[in-house]
């Protein structure tokens, strides 16, 4: 049970973690946009980092996503070691599926109805 609470509750390492790349459209004083293409998972209130690819994806600037409207992501800047530029990338981590909640669901389900027909 211990093994499986820690595998439960622990944290991905930063190798197991994929980051999806977006090219940045435009940049203005705080705030940058990108298009979110295919990745429909982007929502308002995910934390992402901005790369610079020219110099083995050393990190450039932090940010915070604000809105999406139709295929453009509104970005706000929380932290910045550079100016922004559009050579630079913006990468985000897609959400892990849920897996486990299908797992514990399965197992509570079986649980009630082996409580509730097994031979009395």
């Amino acid at each position: 049970m211990v093994i499986a609470l820690l595998a439960l509750f622990s944290e991905p390492c930063l190798a197991q973690v994929g980051g999806i790349r977006f090219e940045i459209a435009r940049i203005e004083d705080t705030t940058f946009s990108f298009a979110r293409g295919r990745a429909r998972w982007v929502r308002p209130g995910m934390e992402g980092v901005v790369v610079d690819p020219r110099q083995r994806d050393v990190a450039v600037a932090r940010f915070r996503v604000v809105g999406v409207s139709g295929e453009e992501v509104t970005a706000v800047v929380m932290g910045q070691i550079t100016r922004l530029s559009q050579e630079h990338v913006a990468v985000l981590n897609e959400p892990r599926p849920r897996t486990w909640l299908a797992f514990w669901g399965g197992l509570a389900l079986g649980l009630v109805i082996g409580i509730v027909f097994a031979p009395h």
